[in-house]
């Protein structure tokens, strides 16, 4: 059922809702604009920001709302709001609550306005004697995208202190038994989306899993594979065409459509709503805009610190980042990562043996802790906790199977891709480090292709058995990328004449690659707010008013 014109326009001088009385219209003209990352760090974490501008009037309210779900013709979603005065930044919000959940969000990235929309509200309060049941707005929004507009008209009932879901079924028939109305399965928020994507109203991909996957689908990892079938397929490609693109077997992509079904996000270990359900613990104080840690009490480090006070073997230490690098460059056509992955693994590698001094039995936990208190110089806070998130993935009791467990118990909050590329990271230092061998090396220019898997070579005091030792430590970086790796001990030591030979990914190379990435990922989303009040909305949907074609 829709609404006609007529109908719309008696809704706009209704005083009475059957039992229910109607306060006199407050008529404002709105505009919304909805901020995220450029990679929609909010949107994957199944959020989205609101600013709120009133015609006519100084200042913004600033929301964040969750997607909330639709069920019964009711649209329920948590919200937090406030008001944000003229000229303030989202992360100088009044509010602690809401700048630290936008702070640990975004996690110092820019929030970039990505939708607008623009709105005429008439809003009355719904009253049953002296109650409070809940706020009316009838609205005309007017959307705008690539010289296209759509007008609609939507009405929503958001319950107030004093209303029950007895008062919303209430006020819900009366509606439908007098108006012709049609509930809407979404938000304004998300019809804009619609709008502005071209997207039709029925596809495989929530707008929250549409946002992980795209995340996902640059790594060249097992998960990043799966995330970009997923995409084809709520592009509306079929398995013979996707098997040719993806060079997957159809029966693999069928089986993967048959488990998201059940599963959904749940088939990728990094985006459960278990993990989801952590809290917001960062403190940034009142002022997180341009936070540096001296302001919240705590040093920065540097790595000749750590070692000094940790007691790490500096030789040691850097040998192993010397061999995490050459396999990182050697093994780059599969991973494609970029140049401050590299650094991350680097840094990850020099300090993997770090928590040892504190508990050898729970070296992979300590060294978290210790990433964690101890900031290190140049790192942001979405670089330390990537790295202490690499340093938790040492644990020897994580296989692949495990992978979720892992993830939903960890306290480190991360957007999907850098969640992965953690685990990516953390795969290679799993395996290039053999305690108990001193001095032992890779080398460049000795990691080929032979056949189906990938050979690698190990110099210095190795011997076939310890090698073996290493391709069982190698079966993470195997489970995630389906290549076999076989280690061997060297037999030419000429290591001066190696080194000089070309390796096989320079940094210009990698460059290249950083650029090419950057430019897929001109990302366009959306998300939708929420109320800390349990907030509980009912919306339908009116037809469209006009919709044209702008020259």
């Amino acid at each position: 059922m829709r609404m006609n014109e007529a109908d719309f326009q008696v809704l706009e001088t209704l005083s009475q809702l059957g039992d229910y009385s109607l306060s006199e219209a407050i008529v404002q003209s709105v505009e919304d604009t909805f901020l995220d990352t450029k990679k929609a760090a909010l949107l994957a974490e199944g959020f989205y920001l609101r600013l709120r501008k009133e015609i006519g009037k100084d200042g913004h309210w600033l929301t964040i709302k969750t997607l909330g779900e639709f069920k019964g013709g009711v649209h329920t979603r948590a919200e937090n709001a406030s008001f944000l005065p003229e000229g303030a930044s989202v992360f100088e919000c009044p509010d602690a609550r809401i700048r630290i959940m936008i702070f640990e969000l975004s996690l110092g990235f820019d929030l970039l306005p990505f939708l607008k929309l623009e709105k005429k509200k008439i809003v009355r309060q719904v009253k049953l004697g002296e109650k409070h049941i809940a706020e009316l707005s009838l609205d005309q929004v007017n959307l705008k995208s690539e010289g296209v507009e759509k007008i609609y008209g939507e009405l929503e009932i958001e319950l107030k202190t004093d209303g029950t879901h007895k008062d919303l079924n209430t006020i819900i028939e009366y509606l439908l038994e007098n108006y012709n109305l049609v509930e809407d399965t979404f938000s304004k928020f998300e019809r804009a989306l619609l709008f502005r994507e071209n997207l039709p109203e029925k596809t495989l991909l929530s707008f929250r899993e549409r946002a992980v996957c795209i995340q996902l689908a640059e790594q060249g990892d097992l998960y990043g594979k799966q995330a970009g079938i997923l995409l084809s397929l709520d592009k509306g490609l079929n398995t013979a065409e996707l098997s040719l693109l993806h060079k997957v077997p159809e029966p693999e992509i069928e089986a993967l459509h048959s488990r998201f079904e059940k599963e959904r996000l749940s088939i990728f270990p990094f985006s459960s709503d278990k993990k989801r359900s952590r809290g917001f613990y960062f403190q940034p104080g009142s002022n997180a805009l341009g936070i540096n840690w001296e302001n919240i009490g705590l040093k920065k480090w540097t790595l000749e610190a750590f070692s000094d006070l940790y007691g790490v073997d500096e030789e040691r230490a850097e040998q192993i980042r010397t061999n995490a690098l050459i396999v990182f460059d050697g093994l780059f056509p599969y991973h494609g990562l970029g140049k401050e992955e590299r650094e991350m693994l680097g840094i990850a590698a020099f300090l993997q043996d770090i928590g040892s001094s504190v508990s050898p039995e729970e070296k992979a936990r300590m060294g978290k802790e210790i990433l964690l208190t101890h900031p290190l110089k140049r790192l942001t806070l979405r670089e330390l906790r990537m790295l202490a998130l690499i340093m938790e993935l040492q644990s020897t009791s994580i296989r692949e199977k495990d992978l979720s467990a892992a993830f939903e118990g960890s306290s480190i909050r991360l957007p999907p891709e850098d969640e992965n590329k953690a685990l990516i990271l953390a795969s290679f230092i799993k395996f290039v480090d053999l305690p108990g061998i001193e001095a032992w090396k890779f080398l460049p220019g000795r990691i080929r292709q032979v056949e189906e898997a990938v050979e690698i070579e190990i110099f210095g005091p190795i011997t076939g058995k310890a090698a073996k030792k290493v391709e069982q430590k190698s079966e993470l970086w195997e489970y995630l990328f389906g290549t076999k790796l076989r280690f061997k001990p060297g037999t030419d030591l000429d290591e001066a004449e190696i080194i000089q030979k070309k390796a096989e990914i320079t940094e210009e190379e990698i460059e290249k690659k950083d650029e090419k990435r950057k430019e897929k990922h001109d990302l366009k989303f959306a998300v939708r707010p929420e109320n800390p009040m349990a907030l509980v909305a009912w919306r339908v949907f009116f037809p469209t008013v006009c919709q044209n074609a702008f020259p």
